[in-house]
């Protein structure tokens, strides 16, 4: 990716991305990019030990657009800082659908058994909650992406022109 559109990748993800992100993951507005790393939440394609894949976590991701835009700029982003906020991001999210595919699969599993599964059907409820709360930002994702590409339009237009 050319150097215009990593710096434009690092001020997304920083400005319009990242306080998405803490929005609806319930924190507050000084979280860190750093802080969430710290914490050693499972990434996409990882194979850490103990980190748990689905393939229905899968696809809730890729049907979340702030995973995806997060994902897309990931990509075109080229330094660590970027880098750090993508990876905060997607751990965030793809913990969330991890817990989602889990929480379904135990409550599917127990209904319609004389299980106590009322302790599941809570456990799918607050995680199908939680999803929620990422898919509501997918207005303001898409707002932020069609920004994105009008002002790298304007940059690569606007750039260097000489007036005849």
């Amino acid at each position: 990716m050319s150097e215009l559109f990593s710096e434009l990748a690092r001020e997304w993800l920083q400005q319009k991305l990242w306080p998405l992100a803490l929005q609806a993951a319930d924190l507050p507005p000084e979280t860190t990019p750093a802080a969430i790393l710290a914490l050693g939440l499972p990434q996409p394609n990882s194979d850490k030990e103990g980190h748990y894949d689905t393939l229905d976590a899968r696809t809730y991701c890729s049907q979340c657009p702030l995973f995806c835009a997060s994902l897309f700029l990931a990509d075109g982003a080229s330094s660590d800082e970027a880098m750090a906020i993508a990876q905060a991001i997607l751990g965030l999210i793809w913990r969330d659908a991890i817990e989602r595919a889990i929480a379904r699969d135990l409550d599917f599993a127990t209904n319609g058994f004389d299980l106590p599964d009322a302790e599941f059907a809570a456990r799918f409820d607050k995680a199908d909650a939680q999803w929620e709360r990422w898919l509501a930002s997918t207005e303001a994702v898409k707002t932020a992406l069609q920004d994105l590409m009008e002002e790298y339009a304007d940059r690569q237009l606007w750039t260097d022109v000489r007036w005849a």
